[in-house]
């Protein structure tokens, strides 16, 4: 067994501490991409122009200067309040968060023939089909201490309401679908 696993997302690095039951988020700060994002764009006045006009907090767009300095921020921030605000049964729990840092409780990793999608299937809703590669990531997901599933990456608004709307369809079609796997 390793002391400590790191694994490296989008927008954070997360460092696995089973030893002490714990994940650490860690956000991704890219203040280097972002200076020469922004020299280049300084180098002519249509450069300037594009500059400002994409400077927009959009989470769709990746590589705005908005997104280079904070995603990772905001994506843990987000966690955090939502875990404190609503205590949603699919999410695995965040201990603490300091922006920069979360500390999440650690979660057993599921088998990765498991096929997370078919929790999800027979869902209508758009915002399933705009969340895609956390749905459909199986190391997205996993096991707590009673054998529930656990979504982990919720930092994302789209994933949040994922869970609140069908955090309880998804418990309770994964228990059925472990009940019936078994001998």
């Amino acid at each position: 067994m390793k002391l400590v696993q790191v694994k490296r997302g989008t927008t954070r690095i997360v460092v696995l501490i089973p030893c002490f039951g714990i994940a650490l988020k860690i956000a991704r700060i890219e203040p280097l991409v972002f200076i020469r994002y922004i020299i280049r764009r300084l180098r002519s006045i249509r450069g300037i122009c594009a500059l400002f006009h994409r400077w927009q907090w959009n989470p769709e767009i990746i590589l705005t200067p908005g997104w280079m300095l904070g995603m990772g921020l905001h994506a843990n921030l987000a966690e955090f309040i939502y875990w404190v605000r609503f205590r949603n049964p699919l999410v695995q729990p965040t201990y603490l968060s300091l922006g920069f840092l979360n500390i999440q409780k650690l979660a057993t990793s599921l088998s990765p023939d498991f096929d997370v999608l078919a929790l999800f299937s027979g869902l209508d809703d758009e915002r399933v089909r705009k969340a895609g590669h956390v749905l459909c990531g199986v190391e997205n997901f996993g096991l707590n201490e009673n054998q529930q599933i656990k979504l982990l990456d919720y930092g994302a608004s789209t994933t949040r309401m994922i869970a609140t709307r069908y955090g309880h369809v998804v418990s309770k079609r994964f228990k059925e679908m472990t009940i019936a796997k078994a001998p």
